[in-house]
C-alpha cells in the first residue's frame, strides 16, 4: 500500500485518512507540504502547467457554469466522518 499523502501512514489509503479528515485540514496540509492541489504531487506545485490533472474538473462541485480543478480529496463536498474518542 502506498503512503497516505496527508499523514504518511502506511495502514490506510489517502482517501481514508482520519488524521486529516475534512477538506479544510486536508487543503492546509497539502499547502504546507507544497503539493499540487490537482494531483497532490510535490513536483507539480511550482510548475502547475506540467500537472497531468491540470484540466481535470472536480466531479463533486463543478457544474456547467463553474469549473473547479482541485483533487476530489480536497473538495468541500467530500469529507469522511471524524472518528470519536472511542474509535467508532
Amino acid at each position: 500500500m502506498e503512503k497516505c499523502v496527508f499523514c504518511a501512514g502506511l495502514d490506510h489509503k489517502s482517501i481514508d485518512c482520519f488524521i486529516y479528515w475534512n477538506s479544510n485540514v486536508r487543503r492546509k496540509r497539502i499547502s504546507s507540504q507544497k503539493r499540487c492541489l490537482s494531483c497532490l504531487e510535490p513536483k507539480c506545485a511550482l510548475s502547475h502547467s506540467t500537472c497531468p490533472r491540470q484540466n481535470v474538473e472536480c466531479s463533486l462541485c463543478s457544474s456547467a457554469s463553474r469549473k473547479y480543478f482541485h483533487h476530489l480529496f480536497l473538495c468541500n463536498f467530500y469529507s469522511i466522518e471524524k472518528p470519536t474518542a472511542n474509535g467508532s
